[in-house]
């Protein structure tokens, strides 16, 4: 059996003496650990901002149960810091292959040699490209690794790393090549070991990337199979325009296939050009499709055969069987039983769907086969009076038909959306309002996903499957609507959560909260005046109130009060309504940043830095609870924290 590509974690975070707690390189490596990484990377030139102190080095790569990779792209840096890595005990030592190996590397040590291409020159010319591979494989040796990373934006030119990769490493694993960033950037280093990559890098912390968009670890390790990837995983793929990033179908078959224990991969591959799609990956060691927009006829004519009785010419899936394929449609069949459901018999019931596209055009032919009255609309018609179904089936502006449509329809219809996200659509919501019925597009999405999920996996396995595929939509639209909703700051007083909630807000044109002004709103007096007029009980109860009545409000960034998460349902909604980033610093800064304040002091008998140190021992651990990332704010001005920030919720965090 290969061996599974090693899952490296690129530790970039830079090194501080006295760090927040569960800040810096360290704390980084061994977050990635508990995610699953089997090697960690040492960005040198990005850890240390000067001379590399080799007791720090020593501390930070000593005693590990995974390798320490070594890397420093400052040419001028990189021997001296090459070196104490080495004498520090890194088993690898990443150098460019323009450059010439700084140091003499001991028995034992391996060198990586890496070429970064940001031009994406190399994937436009399969010549230079294949010129660039073997010379890196003649730099690496028999004892080497090579790495080559290239800007990509077409599949073609993915397609020719991944050809490149499965020559090169045709004998032994020794080549792992990655798109530099962009729609390719997850879904490339997905691939790479089905094409025998050694190596697949993710982003130990993801507030602290080692290039833009780099995924972050625990985005891979979710994604990739339990016990890591290598050349016997079967990859498989959503196929769709470049919009195909935000499916949630390579999350929700991942979880598939991780409960059915097997060696296979899903991810995202989108292009508009079905045919340069289609060359580029439609053949071994691809598995099987999910097909969506804009691609469902064309992927239909490439099929041999169908895998069920229903064929309304335009397909969803796609499984190969052999050299041949065949296929499925299960997007009609979902929204049929979601309707009929509702609506019982559906023969002679008079329905309306709206968009030409697959999608339309499958679930017309479903009604069709169920006996229905279907009229097919695009743009510009509208249904007839007295129909009782309406099913929208594009991704139509919400002042467009078909909301125009709903005036057409019978007092109490269906209206079904096939939107995903958000569930609850302007169409849906005009539809409840005239008293009439509706269904989800993420109900849409669960319903065809259990049927594909059975078709894509053994047929032994079709129940489990379905199974597997209800629970990760779940957390799919639990985490769509995290990303939807508020961004709630947490940790110590003195942390910055205001300044830099202000400027996060600003820059995301959302409101901004601070629940401490909310109390301050409510009481009539500053926090202060509070804390002695009614204490620290009535305090925690109006700041409660407080943190119920902002998530309560419109989407918004809102700070809470460093105690704010010793309160159970605080917590609780904090932790369920969006997303959360704890702030930090160390206890000096913390210090220095409050002193003079006139609140009381939480804990009288103790000394100003003793009641720091015990607020934080007793609440870190809730802040930890709740929070998604982890940010230390005394290295670097306020606006600087909040363009990371800004950095790491536009990625998708």
């Amino acid at each position: 059996m290969a061996e599974p590509a090693l899952l490296v974690g690129s530790v970039c975070e830079p090194w501080r003496p006295d760090p927040a707690e569960g800040t810096g390189p360290a704390a980084a490596g061994l977050r990635a650990c508990s995610q699953g990484a089997t090697a960690l990377e040492l960005r040198l030139d990005r850890v240390f901002a000067g001379p590399v102190d080799d007791q720090t080095l020593a501390e930070i790569v000593g005693d590990w149960p995974v390798p320490w990779m070594a890397t420093c792209r400052d040419p001028s840096r990189a021997p001296a810091a090459l070196a104490a890595a080495v004498d520090a005990g890194c088993a690898f030592v990443d150098t460019d292959v323009d450059d010439p190996v700084p140091v003499d590397l001991p028995r034992g040590v391996r060198r990586i040699v890496s070429h970064h291409d940001k031009s994406g020159a190399l994937a436009a010319d399969p010549g230079a490209l294949a010129v660039m591979v073997e010379r890196l494989l003649e730099e690496a040796g028999q004892n080497g690794l090579a790495k080559l990373v290239v800007a990509v934006d077409r599949a073609p030119r993915i397609a020719a790393l991944l050809e490149a990769m499965a020559t090169a490493n045709a004998d032994r694993p020794c080549l792992a090549a990655f798109p530099l960033a962009g729609l390719w950037s997850l879904s490339g280093r997905l691939l790479a070991p089905s094409f025998g990559a050694p190596l697949v890098y993710g982003a130990a912390d993801p507030l602290w990337p080692a290039v833009t968009n780099q995924p972050s670890l625990g985005r891979l390790a979710a994604l990739l199979p339990e016990g890591g990837a290598s050349a016997t995983t079967t990859p498989f793929a959503v196929l769709g325009g470049p919009q195909v990033a935000r499916s949630w179908s390579p999350a929700c078959h991942a979880r598939v296939f991780g409960a059915l224990g097997r060696d296979a991969v899903f991810t995202a591959l989108g292009d508009d050009d079905w045919d340069a799609l289609w060359g580029a990956f439609g053949h071994p060691p691809f598995g099987g499709f999910a097909v969506t927009a804009p691609h469902k006829a064309a992927a239909r004519a490439i099929a041999d055969g169908v895998l069920d009785d229903f064929d309304p010419g335009v397909t969803n899936t796609l499984l190969r069987e052999g050299e041949h394929w065949a296929c499925a449609n299960t997007d009609g069949p979902a929204v049929r039983e979601l309707v009929a459901a509702v609506v019982g018999q559906l023969n002679g019931v008079p329905a309306a769907v709206f968009g030409r596209g697959g999608a339309g055009r499958a679930v017309a032919a479903a009604f069709d086969q169920a006996g229905c009255g279907t009229a097919l609309l695009g743009r510009g018609e509208t249904a007839l009076e007295g129909t009782r179904i309406l099913v929208n089936a594009t991704s139509a502006d919400p002042d467009e038909p078909p909301r125009e449509i709903l005036r057409s329809l019978t007092p109490g219809a269906l209206v079904v959306d096939m939107a995903v996200d958000p569930p609850v659509t302007p169409l849906l919501r005009d539809a409840m309002a005239v008293g009439g019925h509706v269904v989800t597009g993420d109900e849409m999405f669960r319903g065809q996903g259990r049927r594909q999920a059975g078709l894509l996996n053994d047929p032994q396995s079709a129940e489990m499957a379905a199974e597997a595929f209800d629970e990760a939509v779940d957390v799919s639209a639990a985490a769509a609507a995290a990303r939807r909703g508020h961004i709630w700051l947490v940790g110590p007083r003195g942390a910055g959560k205001t300044t830099i909630g202000a400027l996060l807000a600003e820059a995301l044109e959302r409101p901004f909260v601070d629940t401490d002004r909310l109390v301050e709103e409510d009481a009539g007096q500053d926090v202060a005046g509070v804390l002695t007029a009614e204490g620290k009980e009535g305090f925690r109860a109006r700041e409660a109130a407080a943190v119920d009545r902002a998530g309560a409000g419109d989407t918004a960034v809102i700070a809470t009060g460093g105690g704010a998460v010793t309160d159970d349902m605080s917590r609780a909604r904090i932790g369920h309504q969006g997303r959360v980033i704890h702030l930090s610093a160390p206890v000096a800064v913390l210090l220095e940043r409050t002193v003079g304040t006139s609140r009381p002091s939480l804990l009288p008998d103790l000394s100003p830095e003793a009641e720091v140190r015990a607020l934080l021992n007793t609440r870190g651990p809730l802040y930890a609870l709740v929070a998604d990332v982890l940010l230390d704010t005394s290295h670097a001005p306020p606006a600087a924290l909040a363009a990371r920030l800004l950095a790491w919720l536009s990625a998708g965090a």
